[in-house]
């Protein structure tokens, strides 16, 4: 993005997420996420009105459609006293959001700041996932986990510089793996507490541009973050479930906070 020249950068991400989900038989279900991301960015620096002693402070916000995905999930194995229930799972996510590739600089007036002209709200490629769960019952609590990756599909690009001038290439965004596990219990018959850990390592991503291939410095990641849930049954068909998000690794939000009603009909 060039030289920003900034003391610090903060980010706040609200995402709205349209699930739905249709169930084939008590095995096969398909799932559709359709997300609507909100993304607020502050900029800031010393060098208000060109002063060396004045912080200057610039705000970018974007809102559009994200990356829309589908996750066709089977039921391999139904729990057993002996076995845990084993759920596979294949997907495939759009690259429907605003791509980070292109986007424009501009420098603000009487400042040394140099910002975005807008923010992507997706990744801009084609991405194919799968994953395995388990989930066994130890009555009153079940444990569970789950194993996945993720393929992300080398795009090419009209122009993937925010200098003046197009400059096209093809980038390939780093795959990823993720693991996560983690223990549920009821508290009572309508509410449950759950407790869980997930873990994304993501490579290195590259770039290809007139002939020549580079490894984008510090785009590999380890997120690993702990969560905090709780679920309350409203009837028998509908729910609140709110889960405290809490990052432990330097690439993890800070926190992040979700709510959820999914609801039968």
């Amino acid at each position: 993005m060039g030289e920003l020249n900034l003391d610090g950068v903060e980010t706040h991400i609200t995402t709205f997420d349209l699930n739905m989900r249709y169930g084939f038989s008590n095995r096969l279900e398909l799932g559709v996420t359709i997300p609507f991301v909100y993304r607020s960015t502050t900029y800031q620096s010393i060098g208000d009105d060109l002063s060396t002693e004045r912080e200057s402070e610039v705000n970018v916000d974007e809102a559009a459609l994200g990356d829309i995905s589908a996750t066709l999930s089977y039921r391999l194995l139904p729990e057993t006293p002996t076995r845990p229930d084993v759920v596979i799972s294949a997907g495939v996510r759009a690259p429907t959001g605003k791509d980070p590739y292109g986007i424009g600089l501009r420098e603000d007036d009487n400042t040394n700041l140099i910002v975005p002209t807008e923010l992507p709200t997706g990744n801009g490629v084609w991405a194919a996932t799968t994953s395995v769960s388990l989930l066994k019952t130890l009555d009153p609590a079940i444990v569970f986990g789950s194993l996945g990756y993720t393929y992300n599909f080398e795009e090419s690009f009209d122009d993937i510089s925010a200098s003046s001038g197009d400059q096209p290439g093809d980038v390939d965004l780093g795959d990823s793996i993720q693991v996560g596990f983690g223990t549920a219990f009821a508290l009572n018959e309508r509410l449950s507490l759950a407790l869980s850990y997930s873990h994304e390592h993501i490579r290195k991503s590259e770039i290809t541009s007139n002939g020549s291939t580079s490894k984008v410095i510090d785009s590999d990641a380890n997120v690993g973050v702990f969560n905090i849930g709780g679920t309350y049954a409203l009837n028998d068909s509908t729910s609140i479930v709110t889960n405290l998000g809490i990052g432990l690794t330097d690439d993890a939000s800070d926190i992040s906070l979700t709510f959820r009603m999914p609801f039968q009909l």
